[in-house]
């Protein structure tokens, strides 16, 4: 479990007044009828079974996930929305369609985008980021797992060639190894050969004043729910080069939001890198701010929340 699990859980459970730190209690617990299903709680999905028609299910990435994942979970989650009486809350467009798509006509599937978390809006002002005038500073945050794509990026800098890789620094800010050996010693080798122009922070709080000390966060993931980093990033009004897959692309959209790439390219990745250190100051802030009223507009905490009231108590 990460530092950035138990705090989402704890924002999930606080906004439905349950004091609740886990991600792991939470997603074992009736929450007011409500069952937290996460890409990284698989177990929670077997667990549901045992109070079948009783519950609303929300998923956090695990629908998303499953084509990397084993294909009983797949057929697990198939029988429970064959049973009446359950809800399941998709927490972005593209979960709420690959639910839709393996359900029956009758089961009954809402969409409550998942929102900005409220600590990053009562921190005060935001920082103005700042811009290098030497190499340009990629950050990345999150475990080192296949599904965070983190070797999508190492091999992307290793792709260009010496001259354009020494535009780039990337800082890697997580709790590191997540039981997937053989993938992060594979993480491992490409980053040796990158030498210093890679560092590695322990995991830590993320805040505005973080995202301020790079000049873009990158999210090269294969899958996500709708996740709350990016939403993060961008209400510190952060640039974002983003892969195109599901849930990553639920919040950038389109290229005015930031430089999204298409997933698992390397090369795609690393022409993105190529075009965002070539983007003018203005056009790169022009970026930020569109992604920064987006989030505001459409990933608001208080229709987040009167949704699940609505839902939970309507």
């Amino acid at each position: 479990m990460t530092l950035r699990d138990r705090e989402n859980a704890a924002g999930f459970a606080a906004a439905h007044g349950v004091d609740c730190a886990s991600l792991g209690e939470l997603a074992m617990m009736r929450l007011r009828g409500t069952i937290l299903v996460s890409n990284s709680q698989p177990t929670a999905l077997i667990g549901a079974l045992l109070f079948a028609g009783r519950h609303c299910y929300v998923t956090h990435g695990f629908v998303n996930g499953l084509p990397y994942q084993p294909a009983w979970r797949r057929w697990v989650l198939k029988a429970l929305t064959w049973i009446p009486g359950t809800t399941f809350v998709a927490c972005g467009p593209s979960e709420y369609g690959a639910l839709k798509a393996i359900a029956p006509s009758y089961a009954r599937i809402e969409l409550i985008r998942n929102a900005i978390p409220q600590l990053d809006r009562s921190g005060g002002p935001v920082p103005t980021p700042t811009v290098s005038d030497g190499p340009k500073r990629l950050l990345f945050i999150g475990r080192i797992a296949f599904q965070k794509g983190l070797d999508v990026l190492l091999e992307a800098l290793l792709r260009l060639a010496p001259a354009q890789r020494e535009r780039f620094t990337l800082t890697v800010i997580g709790p590191g190894q997540s039981g997937e050996d053989a993938h992060a010693a594979h993480v491992a080798g490409l980053a040796a050969r990158l030498g210093d122009s890679v560092s590695f922070l322990p995991e830590m709080k993320v805040t505005a004043d973080v995202f301020a000390r790079y000049d873009a966060l990158v999210m090269p993931s294969r899958f996500e729910g709708l996740p709350y980093l990016l939403l993060e990033a961008a209400v510190a009004n952060s640039c974002v080069i983003c892969s195109d897959c599901p849930g990553v692309s639920d919040v950038v959209s389109a290229d005015h939001l930031g430089f999204p790439f298409r997933s698992e390219d390397a090369d795609a990745l690393a022409d993105a890198l190529v075009r965002f250190a070539d983007s003018p100051a203005d056009a790169v802030q022009a970026k930020r701010d569109a992604l920064t009223a987006h989030a505001l507009a459409d990933f608001s905490p208080e229709s987040f929340k009167g949704a699940y009231e609505r839902l939970l108590h309507g």
